[in-house]
């Protein structure tokens, strides 16, 4: 039973939850983060690991950028 003094955000059965799709931009950077090191397998050092998740956030701001809209 939930506490009543919380708040419920997700009032959705719990197995659909893996199927709601999120808009979180940490949530989607560690979803793309584990897909690439289950990719990868093992990482040999910290360095590569932060290496690999500084990669993911450059594609991902790349993928985004709008520039600037068009002056007419």
């Amino acid at each position: 039973m939930t506490d009543p003094s919380c708040l419920n955000f997700y009032a959705f059965d719990r197995a659909i939850h893996s199927l709601i799709r999120s808009t979180n931009l940490l949530e989607r950077f560690f979803r793309e983060f584990r897909t690439k090191a289950d990719e990868i397998g093992a990482f040999p050092n910290e360095l590569s690991c932060l290496t690999v998740f500084h990669l993911i956030v450059v594609r991902d701001h790349a993928q985004h950028d709008r520039g600037a809209p068009a002056k007419t």
